[in-house]
């Protein structure tokens, strides 16, 4: 009886193990949240935008496009297709429940602020110029 426990205890403890190490591997394949890594490194802010192709998405991505003409050289735009099933593990980590969400990160890799759904240009534009000031 104590052989049964005993095998059945470390297959429990096997099987968490590797659904552990499974996990670590996929974050550690995302594409997206090695850019935001390297941007980290290079000192770098980051806008991320999670969208689809409802609307509000389309919108804030015109304005997205617009200010990364403006703000490329000094700022990473990075957006991210919300029914994309590869990036599930982004949307989990920034704890995305809806679309358009826009994050920005400062210079350190850290989120500084969230915006969901669609905003005005000028709150975008104002965003972008306090990370800069931050970074």
């Amino acid at each position: 009886m104590k052989t049964v426990r005993s095998i059945i205890l470390t297959l429990l403890i096997l099987g968490v193990a590797f659904f552990l190490i499974f996990k670590h591997q996929q974050a550690a394949n995302s594409p997206v949240l090695t850019a935001i890594a390297d941007d980290k490194a290079h000192g770098k802010p980051v806008w991320l935008l999670i969208h689809s192709t409802d609307e509000l998405s389309i919108h804030t991505r015109a304005i997205f496009s617009d200010l990364q003409g403006e703000y490329a050289r000094s700022i990473d735009f990075i957006s991210v297709d919300f029914n994309d099933p590869a990036q599930k593990i982004v949307l989990k980590k920034y704890r995305v429940t809806g679309v358009p969400t826009s994050i920005f990160f400062d210079s350190h890799g850290k989120p500084v602020d969230k915006k969901i759904g669609q905003k005005p240009d000028d709150e975008y534009r104002d965003t972008l110029a306090q990370l800069l000031e931050v970074s």
